[in-house]
């Protein structure tokens, strides 16, 4: 029985309790606000297509250029305006200073002169054996044909620089028609300048061609050059 007791007591402590809970949220019921659940919202991202045509867009305005007109005179349309003289603009940049470096000494003094290179000679011209290189002395065959050009050979610098002088004896074929086919050095002259400037000139000379009456053979004959400084 006392069992009994204690277990009515307990039920009685938890009604109590749970009635007090229930009126204290009835009592708050007034105070507490709800949210209302969120809402999402569908934005389209696409740009409206214009439906203004392009020919009528507006425009921007530039403002009109201004061209300027050269007054030209004419004679009758009165006196011609004076164009005034308008002076450049003068430079105002100073130069850079000059930055003299005394440290150095000056040996404007002692620098070499150039060489000075001595004239030759006037008289240093090779010429043929013969009286005063106007009779040329041909030996062989060829000495019955005339010569229908001549050519000078050119005395080598280097020859006239060494002092170098010498006689050359050339010898040489010419065909039918005068032209020297083939030239050799018969008696050299010491110094192979002098030989080739023999030899380049004999080339160039120039003899009578054969007349139709004659043997068409090729013909020698031998000249002397003779290098000599004056």
């Amino acid at each position: 029985m006392t069992a009994d007791l204690m277990n009515g007591a307990g039920l009685k402590k938890d009604l109590v309790y749970s009635v007090l809970l229930h009126a204290l949220l009835l009592l708050a019921l007034p105070y507490l606000t709800i949210k209302a659940p969120m809402r999402f919202m569908e934005v389209s991202l696409s740009a409206e297509m214009s439906t203004v045509p392009q020919n009528l867009k507006r425009r921007r305005r530039e403002p009109p250029k201004t061209e300027k007109r050269v007054r030209t005179w004419t004679p009758g349309e009165g006196e011609p305006v004076p164009v005034a003289n308008i002076a450049p603009e003068k430079d105002l940049s100073m130069p850079a200073p000059e930055i003299r470096d005394d440290s150095r000494p000056d040996i404007s003094a002692f620098e070499e002169e150039p060489d000075i290179e001595t004239p030759l000679p006037d008289k240093m011209l090779p010429f043929f054996e013969g009286k005063e290189g106007q009779s040329f002395q041909i030996s062989g065959p060829i000495s019955k044909r005339a010569v229908l050009r001549r050519v000078y050979p050119e005395y080598p610098r280097s020859a006239q620089m060494a002092g170098v002088s010498g006689e050359t004896t050339v010898k040489f074929w010419v065909s039918a028609d005068g032209i020297i086919e083939r030239v050799i050095i018969e008696k050299t002259s010491g110094s192979e300048d002098l030989d080739r400037a023999a030899l380049d000139t004999v080339k160039k000379w120039l003899f009578a061609p054969l007349g139709a009456g004659e043997e068409q053979i090729d013909q020698w004959g031998i000249l002397n050059v003779r290098f000599e400084l004056k």
